[in-house]
């Protein structure tokens, strides 16, 4: 009873003195995926998948496949006479609708005439090598691949929120409901708890930590060029480029080369490792932008300085290819000189909304033969999309511009142009929502001319959440009576009328 006593006396001395501490918690945080398609913005969850501090996107998209990784779908193992090659990284690696593995596969394969390239993309977006050396066993040596490619640099140096690494998460998984209960309960509950937690937080000197720490970045390269040599596998370790902002964030440029020097390390020491240079590759890039090669106003990174935008991940496509198979180099150069290429790659750039990129391939085969028709009429259409394009992307959410009233009136602008485009639309009450102004988003959506049932729902969806968040009730239910009326089955819209339309109590 006395070591009872003691500590209830010790509560109700750090309660009269008013002590309060929140204890540090470990958090098992997991990312939304978000990419385009043309304009539409595209947002895929992602679950934890243990053992381990790991996840993986949600399966069965028009994105990824039945396992949650990038389509196409493979099968469990290649087929005769198939090389199959996996990639490993972050989003970076994960991509946008066309990552630069599905690029650099299609380059071999249209330049050498066959369909035996594949690629395993197992990329995860914010995945450390922590994430992916798990993932290498578990998922994609099993799938045999001929070699492995890792890139990796980024999300390792980070400190996350919580300001602990990640493989100090690894065994929290499996509990990681009970566990942040038990601890939150005790840290409400009793003043002695909070107490012995501050003094451990305390004791623990090296907090906050990346995600990956240097040493640690290397041991896990090293695990992975091991365990792909166990089975006869190449890795290629990609170097990390720079971050391309202005100005930089203080740590970066030495966390750039310690990164590099570990990379060149690993690939110098480990018998199956080559390097692949995309640090020097992004900065010929760069420098190649910085002259105004690709013409005024082309994008080759997005604003974040980190990631590439597609024209970027097309060129960086390139030079995997050359990387991959060097005893086809002549034929993969002549493939990418060629008309037929340039003439592909500017369609896509229109699919994908990059129409000043698309002018550019397009130039270049006007420079070959100034009177190729196909060339002639998509150059045409592409400069027809050039104030389109400019204004979405620097209007959108996580655009170039960071201003709300102006974002709002490019995207306005959008809608003018295109009236029936929900991707407009959709970030129309995306920059509202996020920039704290979502009562303003169904009178900037006024202008939307749906061009099927699926996006009149989804903008009285959007309409919806706005007049809710400006407490406009009327409004509100007209919108919830559109979303029953397109779709019978909407139980939010359903409960949002029997609770408002119910006599008061």
């Amino acid at each position: 009873m006395i070591p009872l006593l003691l500590l209830a006396l010790a509560e109700g001395a750090l309660r009269l003195a008013g002590f309060h501490y929140a204890p540090r918690q470990k958090v098992l945080w997991t990312p939304t995926i978000a990419g385009y398609d043309g304009t539409l913005e595209y947002r895929l969850p992602t679950f934890l998948d243990p053992p381990g501090y790991l996840w993986r996107t949600q399966p069965n998209t028009p994105f990824t496949d039945a396992d949650g990784f990038r389509l196409p779908g493979l099968s469990p193992v290649p087929e005769p006479g198939r090389i199959r090659i996996a990639f490993l990284g972050g989003s970076t690696t994960q991509g946008q609708r066309h990552p630069y593995p599905e690029r650099a596969i299609r380059i071999l394969n249209e330049a050498l005439g066959t369909d035996r390239f594949e690629a395993l993309n197992v990329g995860g977006s914010s995945y450390s090598t922590h994430q992916s050396l798990l993932a290498l066993p578990r998922w994609v040596l099993a799938r045999q691949p001929e070699r492995v490619c890792v890139y990796h640099g980024w999300n390792d140096w980070i400190v996350a929120e919580d300001g602990y690494a990640d493989a100090e998460k690894d065994s929290l998984v499996p509990l990681s409901q009970s566990a942040g209960n038990w601890k939150q309960a005790l840290g409400r509950r009793f003043r002695l708890f909070q107490g012995v937690a501050r003094l451990v937080d305390a004791l623990d000197v090296s907090w906050p930590r990346p995600r990956v720490a240097p040493e640690r970045f290397e041991r896990n390269l090293r695990s992975m060029a091991q365990l792909c040599a166990a089975q006869g596998k190449e890795l290629v370790v990609f170097t990390r480029p720079p971050l391309v902002l202005d100005p930089l964030p203080p740590n970066e440029p030495r966390a750039h080369d310690q990164c590099l020097d570990v990379q060149r390390r690993v690939a110098a020491t480990e018998p199956n490792v080559r390097l692949f240079d995309a640090d020097a590759i992004a900065r010929g890039l760069q420098a190649r932008w910085e002259t105004g090669e690709f013409g005024p106003g082309a994008q080759l990174h997005q604003p974040d300085g980190l990631h590439f935008r597609p024209l970027g991940e097309q060129l960086f496509a390139e030079q995997l290819a050359l990387f991959l198979a060097p005893e086809q180099a002549e034929s993969i150069r002549r493939y990418l000189a060629g008309s037929d290429y340039a003439l592909a790659t500017a369609r896509q750039l229109l699919e994908e909304l990059m129409p000043r990129e698309a002018a550019w391939f397009l130039r270049k085969v006007l420079a070959q033969e100034p009177d190729h028709p196909e060339a002639r009429a998509l150059l045409d259409e592409a400069t027809r999309q050039f104030e389109f394009a400019d204004l979405f992307w620097q209007g959108c959410w996580g655009g170039s511009d960071p201003n709300f009233e102006s974002k709002l009136g490019k995207l306005k602008r959008c809608q003018e142009i295109r009236p029936d485009d929900f991707g407009v639309c959709q970030q129309i009450a995306f920059v509202c929502f996020h920039m704290d102004r979502p009562g303003e988003a169904a009178a900037a959506m006024k202008g939307f001319r749906p061009a099927n049932p699926e996006d009149h729902y989804r903008w009285a969806w959007l309409a919806f959440q706005s007049h809710v968040a400006a407490q406009r009730l009327p409004e509100a239910i007209q919108a919830a009576r559109l979303r029953l009326q397109l779709d019978p089955t909407d139980a939010e819209a359903g409960e949002f009328l029997r609770d408002v339309q119910a006599p008061p109590r």
